[in-house]
């Protein structure tokens, strides 16, 4: 009886000290996938800070499939997208946690927490991921059975496990190769149904050989997912010309029913 009483205490204890989002029923199981047990775990509901996924207004960029591969020495940053139209994302901030895929519109909250800086590997060729929400590095994760994922964790560059090959196709995209692991970055996507959860899970995967399938290995490097600009017209109101006289010598005044305006409101481009 003792132990249950402890048991509930520490129970109401962890209740009050999160704040756990308010949904249930099929969208908790949206947000936060069960596990499948080859790869990825959810963070937990009560990680403090923890951006929550799910539809919502963004302003979609164009992103390319064709672009160029980045430089490694010009340190840019960027976002990693499947062909499925997920970024690679950093999820849960703690160290070692799994990275999933999201797309734009179900991850606007996430922030920074979906771009990258490449910068260059310790091994010769190869390039690193720094997230830009996070300053952790993209390593292989073990998972709890089968293929395992990605996670992110503290940067080291005495240690090659954070260098990556990007091995181009012929359409211009590219497969991201663990050098420590030998084996490629997927996203699992093609079994996908509309009552999946809004998490794409990044999985390892043996790298593609010649005539084999592998769009779910292929990834655009591409601009960074940052909110764009808007040009907003804002008003400006400007006093009116001086009144002018007529060639009949009279003058136009406030009075005339077709009068210029004491003001003008002229649009005026941020």
């Amino acid at each position: 009886m003792k132990k249950c009483s402890w048991l509930i205490i520490i129970a109401t204890l962890t209740g009050c000290s999160s704040s756990p989002p308010l949904v249930g029923g099929n969208e908790f199981y949206r947000i936060f996938p069960s596990p499948g047990g080859n790869g990825p775990v959810p963070p937990t509901p009560e990680e403090p800070g923890l951006p929550i996924p799910g539809p919502g207004g963004v302003n979609r960029q164009t992103i390319s499939s064709n672009a160029p591969l980045p430089v490694p020495k010009d340190n840019p940053s960027v976002s990693i997208m499947s062909m499925s139209g997920a970024v690679l994302t950093v999820w849960g901030r703690h160290r070692n946690s799994w990275l999933w895929g999201y797309t734009p519109w179900d991850s606007n909250s996430f922030g920074e927490l979906r771009n990258w800086k490449i910068i260059p590997g310790k091994t010769p060729g190869t390039v690193r991921f720094v997230n830009q929400g996070t300053g952790t590095c993209m390593t292989w994760g073990v998972g709890i059975s089968g293929d395992g994922g990605f996670i992110h964790t503290t940067c080291d560059p005495r240690s090659a496990v954070f260098d990556f090959h990007l091995i181009p196709t012929l359409n211009g995209n590219v497969f991201i190769k663990s050098v420590d692991l030998n084996r490629c970055i997927r996203a699992r996507f093609l079994d996908r149904t509309a009552s999946s959860p809004y998490a794409f899970e990044i999985l390892q995967a043996e790298c593609p050989k010649p005539g084999e399938k592998n769009i779910e290995l292929q990834w655009s490097i591409s601009e960074p997912l940052r909110p764009a600009l808007a040009a907003i017209s804002k008003p400006e109101i400007r006093p009116a010309p001086p009144s002018l006289p007529l060639a009949d010598g009279s003058i136009i005044n406030n009075s005339d029913s077709n009068n210029i305006s004491a003001t003008q409101i002229q649009p005026v481009i941020y």
